[in-house]
């Protein structure tokens, strides 16, 4: 399977342009044109900016971490792996590929806890991701050969091309699967033993991509006053705020923006949700034990760019924003 030589895709596609964010690859009026080129060369074009569009941008599971909530003990929520976000950038591009870096990152940590390069290759029969571990030296890489799907691409890795271990120990494969839709990537990785087809680790992560919101919020206090807040900014994957007076105090609210399952087998929705805050005294809490108290929400549509609430004491709205 012999691959694109940069010579041969540069003399037929000299205003190659990949990356619309790179400005030396953007006009005035948008991304530079392209020449006419062979069918097969034109083809390589479009699959490798689907994926500038489908790939780039921080993804996050908070939907289905709060799906696999549901119905369960505390301490069995505790034994569970906590949201996660997956962050994608493009690295370079070249003329037959595009390499991408992902982070895998806990909430909070700005230290990844997964990192690799995704290479997207483009050969003359197929498309393939090549998956090569960034935080371990010397670990080969995967190849999974893609196939179109409706709104992406999708495939799996072969385990025996994947192996890992050493000949004192059994030898292991790793089958790792991915689909990439629009706002979507889902991860599947098996650890095979190879001998006996034995599934020592079954892992699946589904993660959406996140959009941001800006808000505004009123709360009326025990006096009934209404107190502004200041402008605060929330994004969809279970992000939380503790709203803020414009006077720099704090007005014992939290507010919550999440995509969640409302009820089984409906899609999911956009739910904006108000706690109220334990009562503290010069930073410390009255009550060591008490916790946040939830006492309303609002629902939306999924994709809505805006969603509102209004329970008497308190008005919110929030409105999408481009990151």
């Amino acid at each position: 399977m012999k691959l694109f030589t940069s010579k041969v895709i540069k003399r037929h596609l000299p205003w190659l342009c990949l990356l619309p964010l790179l400005s030396a690859c953007v006009t005035e009026g948008g991304p530079a044109p392209r020449p006419e080129s062979t069918p097969l060369a034109r083809q390589v074009i479009q699959q490798l900016n689907q994926f500038n569009t489908l790939l780039p941008g921080r993804y996050g599971n908070f939907l289905q971490y709060h799906s696999e909530q549901q119905g369960i003990t505390e301490a069995e929520a505790h034994r569970k792996t906590p949201p996660l976000f997956l962050d994608i950038d493009i690295q370079s591009d070249l003329t037959e590929q595009l390499n991408f870096v992902v982070e895998q990152r806990n909430r909070g940590s700005q230290v990844p806890s997964r990192a690799f390069i995704w290479t997207i290759i483009a050969t003359e029969t197929q498309l393939v991701l090549r998956v090569t571990p960034r935080d371990r030296v010397g670990a080969r890489p995967c190849d999974i050969p893609l196939k179109a799907i409706s709104g992406g691409y999708a495939g799996q890795s072969d385990p025996r091309l994947c192996a890992i271990g050493n000949a004192n120990g059994p030898q292991l494969g790793i089958r790792k699967e991915i689909a990439i839709t629009r706002g979507q990537i889902t991860l599947a990785d098996q650890l095979i033993e190879l001998n006996s087809g034995e599934i020592r680790i079954d892992t699946r992560l589904e993660f959406q991509r996140i959009a941001h919101f800006k808000g505004w919020a009123g709360v009326r206090n025990e006096h009934g006053e209404w107190q502004l807040s200041k402008e605060f900014a929330l994004h969809n994957d279970g992000d939380q705020v503790s709203l803020m007076g414009r006077d720099g105090f704090p007005l014992g609210v939290k507010l919550q923006l999440a995509r969640v399952l409302y009820r089984e087998n409906k899609p999911p929705m956009l739910r904006l949700s108000v706690f109220k805050e334990p009562k503290k005294v010069a930073g410390k809490l009255v009550d060591e034990n008490a916790r946040d108290e939830l006492v309303g929400y609002s629902w939306a549509a999924i994709s809505s760019g805006q969603i509102g609430i209004n329970i008497d004491w308190l008005q919110a709205g929030l409105e999408f924003i481009e990151p």
